[in-house]
């Protein structure tokens, strides 16, 4: 359970932590920051699938220095840090406002509405199809090397696969327009 004390400090399960949520969102958006600096500069990728390369670049970082040095004590704190936020309270009441004004932001209706049953339709069935090919992909591929999966879960992985995908395949389409100055 997490809930606020009267100097604002996060508490988790009952206990005080070191970091209160002020600094927890700091770290998160300097680190979101120096990531999309990193993509923009160096990388040149499309700017989700970029954070998402240099996130997993990070984590494999941070579990290699922990193999190799186990002194460091780094893949804790990480761990530590990440217990200290409830994400379902995080996304829920925080985020998800956001990234659907974001998403609803750089949608043209003009275009939208001309295109309406193709986007219906691939909105529906196609959304659904590929998220029962990678979810059922997923299941199987897992219980083939003896992981046993509930196929409710590989169907969830299968949804989150599918919604990134298309994001960046959105992206990547708006880079094709002409006039396009976007990340």
């Amino acid at each position: 359970m997490v809930s606020f004390d009267s100097d604002a400090a996060l508490t988790y399960k009952g206990k005080a932590n070191q970091m209160n949520i002020f600094e927890i969102g700091a770290v998160l958006i300097g680190l979101s920051a120096l990531f999309g600096y990193i993509n923009h500069r160096y990388l040149r990728l499309p700017h989700t699938i970029g954070l998402v390369m240099i996130a997993l670049a990070a984590s494999l970082s941070i579990i290699a220095i922990e193999a190799l040095s186990p002194t460091t004590q780094i893949a804790s704190l990480v761990t530590d840090m990440l217990n200290q936020i409830d994400f379902h309270e995080a996304v829920m009441n925080g985020m998800l406002s956001f990234l659907l004004f974001a998403g609803a932001l750089h949608v043209d209706f003009s275009v939208f509405k001309s295109n309406s049953s193709a986007i219906a339709l691939m909105a529906t069935l196609g959304i659904l199809l590929s998220t029962f090919l990678i979810g059922g992909a997923t299941w199987w591929l897992l219980n083939q090397f003896g992981i046993d999966m509930p196929f409710m879960w590989a169907l969830v992985f299968g949804a989150l696969i599918t919604y990134r995908s298309s994001s960046g395949i959105g992206t990547l389409q708006n880079r094709r327009r002409p006039g396009y100055v976007g990340g």
